[in-house]
């Protein structure tokens, strides 16, 4: 479990270090170097037990978005392990994280299938975290899917297993109450998503979990964008870039609000930036994105 602690210790120091705007980028560059470097060196020593699960699991998680490929790898590793070795947390994480990188290539009905067999071990097994993890993941895939009804059936249920009281699963309860607070903006509902996602923008102050803020404060700013609300679309978004300047997503909403107000050159200006932004992340979803931009 060394690996695991470590991990979650950077990325408390780092999410209070990241109260302070515009230190986002070069913070998450240090996170993400020293995550690599524990689970390299956990890797090299760890036996095949219950720890060396875990380890291959978070190198999924480290590549789902960015190196799919190596994702799959460690995945198929960590799950034929923990099945051998007969641990369901392992296999179930293993394959929430494998359903992710799906997500992230848009093989979306894949996603769903391994969602469901992650929840099915979760539940058979009485694993609280992994189920509500599963849960908020397929609320998400529906609503991305626009079936609504079942990504509120099961974003509810994950919101019932949360515990808003404890710290170390606040990251979990942000997630679902954010996945909720989409679904419904998804659905042009906005009294409802400003009001889930005003939960989630607390609960992010409350528990300082300041990787978060950018996230919540650009799905706020989208909020306002859709009840016409442009000047508070600008103000939620342009404080989302004070804490990652270099963001593609509130670079992208930018320039469409650009668009909107027929301000021609700085919609382009902020499009460049977006696109620019995913070709230096080297991100495989964002590069995606990027490309089916209707401004290039």
């Amino acid at each position: 479990m060394k690996a695991i602690f470590i991990s979650l210790s950077l990325l408390i120091t780092v999410s209070v270090t990241l109260a302070q705007p515009g230190n986002l980028d070069s913070l998450r560059h240090q996170l993400m170097v020293a995550w690599r470097d524990s689970l390299k060196h956990e890797l090299t020593i760890s036996r095949p037990d219950t720890n060396r699960v875990l380890v291959l699991v978070g190198w999924i998680n480290y590549y789902k978005f960015d190196i799919p490929d190596s994702a799959f790898f460690y995945g198929q590793q960590a799950l034929t392990l923990a099945r051998q070795i007969k641990f369901p947390k392992g296999e179930a994480q293993a394959l929430f994280f494998i359903a992710v990188t799906n997500n992230t290539l848009g093989n979306n009905s894949k996603a769903l299938e391994l969602q469901l067999k992650s929840l099915q071990i979760a539940d058979r097994n009485n694993l609280t975290v992994e189920k509500q993890q599963a849960m908020t993941a397929l609320g998400s895939n529906y609503s991305n899917l626009q079936n609504y009804s079942k990504a509120l059936f099961y974003l509810y249920k994950a919101l019932k297993l949360a515990d808003p009281n404890d710290p170390k699963r606040s990251v979990h309860m942000y997630l679902t109450l954010k996945a909720i607070g989409d679904t419904y903006l998804s659905m042009n509902k906005l009294d409802s998503a400003e009001h889930y996602s005003q939960l989630a923008f607390d609960h992010v102050k409350q528990y300082n979990i300041n990787f978060a803020r950018p996230l919540i404060l650009l799905t706020i700013g989208r909020i306002h964008n859709k009840k016409g609300e442009l000047q508070l679309a600008f103000d939620f978004f342009r404080q989302s870039l004070n804490y990652n300047t270099a963001a593609f997503e509130v670079n992208f909403e930018i320039a469409k609000l650009y668009q909107q107000i027929n301000q021609p050159d700085s919609a382009i200006y902020y499009a460049r930036r977006s696109l620019n932004r995913a070709q230096k992340v080297k991100s495989y979803a964002c590069g995606e994105f990027a490309k089916r931009s209707h401004f290039f």
